[in-house]
């Protein structure tokens, strides 16, 4: 489970507990910002949403089972990423629904 909890967050045993928190928080905004649209995301972008979710599963699945390092720092940006952009899409939607961007 902390294989996967370190594919999934940038949370580390091997930081200071105010900077895991940080983290935390910073993960969850992501991870929210995509869920409030998910229904927007699986309409526009359903291609990379599914792709997304099927790297970020392919990834957890041989990564987290492998006998690696316990931080998998270089293989964490590789599913992190999409998720970014997704992430992205989200805000910018969301901009846009409160009026803020045109």
């Amino acid at each position: 489970i902390k294989k996967v909890i370190y594919q999934l967050t940038f949370v580390r045993e091997t930081y200071s507990i105010k900077h895991n928190i940080f983290l935390a928080i910073y993960s969850l905004l992501i991870y929210f910002l995509i869920i409030i649209n998910i229904k927007y995301l699986s309409e526009k972008e359903n291609l990379f949403l599914k792709m997304t979710i099927l790297i970020c599963f392919l990834s957890i699945l041989l990564h987290s089972s492998l006998n690696t390092a316990d931080e998998p720092n270089r293989h964490q940006l590789f599913n992190l990423t999409p998720f970014y952009v997704l992430a992205s899409i989200s805000f910018v939607r969301l901009l846009k629904l409160i009026k803020i961007l045109n």
